[in-house]
């Protein structure tokens, strides 16, 4: 059916006549207007599969404000060939390489989350889901500030993970501690075949999880430093994200004891951000019940004893 022609019989001898007249023809050619597009945003799931610039619909949602105007100026400001430059990527080739306009809009991020770290030497968590805004002052999901590693409760026992990553490397550090701060168990991971620092995390938290469950028989929480693989395992619509496998993973063993988790922060993570660093070095997994490594010992001590810092 073409645009022009409305009214015409087509096909099968002129016995199939045309459903949409001329007002209905004009209606569906129109421009989209700006409600129209947002209003199509907010109705896609928000983690369904990224599109060609790899970001779900939740970071347009949240960022909304902000990027509006752009994202509205695709669909209206070049007409059908801003179209076509998102469904077959011609244009976009052109106009630069995507990793360049993703590293830039990731240090655009970096910079209005952490106005008062070094930028530079990085090392700084980014979170497409918070956006432009800067990083709460608390340190956990709830909010609240919790600069020390806290010991959890008499008969309990506490999991911290942390993940490191750069395009070279891969590695998780694991700690299991006590009611007084002994070390349970201490693990640090080579691994393979990851494609981010989001994946890095979510890879120390579940191999984390699965030697908690092994090596305790107490109900533990567990804490990590990287707000965005938190927000992924307690959001409650289905992943559909890259990360759903292994998000999914995570869930099966949370409920194994229904184990709370929670955001800390890096100083609060002392052992499992140095054993994280040792997995790095070594290029190997290693796994202690005693005679624990130096690194982790010094920073042991460090976690439950901040005023030594």
């Amino acid at each position: 059916m073409k645009k022009n022609g409305v009214g015409s019989s087509v096909g099968f001898g002129g016995r199939m006549k045309e459903k949409v007249d001329g007002i209905m023809n004009d209606d569906l050619c129109k421009d989209f207007t700006d409600e129209e597009i947002s209003d199509a945003l907010f109705q896609i799931g928000p983690l369904k599969a990224p599109g060609v610039d790899g970001f779900p619909a939740r970071f347009y949602r949240r960022n909304w404000a902000t990027l509006k105007e752009e994202v509205i100026n695709v669909f209206i400001g070049n007409g059908s060939s801003s179209w076509l430059a998102i469904v077959h990527g011609l244009e976009l080739l052109k106009k630069g390489s995507r990793r360049f306009l993703v590293s830039y809009l990731n240090s655009l991020l970096m910079v209005k989350q952490w106005p008062e770290k070094d930028v530079v030497k990085g090392k700084m968590v980014i979170s497409h889901d918070q956006g432009f805004r800067k990083e709460p002052t608390g340190n956990n999901i709830n909010g609240a500030k919790n600069q020390s590693w806290v010991p959890p409760d008499r008969g309990k026992v506490k999991l911290n993970v942390d993940g490191a990553y750069d395009p070279a490397s891969a590695d998780a550090g694991m700690v299991l501690k006590d009611s007084s701060g002994r070390m349970i168990y201490a693990a640090y991971r080579h691994l393979e075949q990851c494609r981010d620092a989001t994946e890095a995390k979510l890879m120390a938290i579940e191999e984390g999880l699965k030697l908690a469950l092994q090596w305790s028989n107490l109900k533990f929480s567990l804490e990590t430093d990287c707000l965005e693989a938190l927000e992924l395992i307690k959001e409650r619509t289905p992943d559909l994200s890259a990360y759903a496998f292994r998000v999914n993973v995570i869930r099966d063993l949370i409920r194994e004891r229904n184990t709370y988790i929670a955001k800390i922060g890096r100083v609060a993570n002392g052992v499992g951000h140095s054993l994280a660093r040792m997995g790095r070095v070594q290029k190997r997994t290693a796994f202690w019940l005693a005679n624990f490594p130096a690194e982790a010992v010094a920073a042991n001590a460090l976690d439950c004893n901040p005023s030594m810092i």
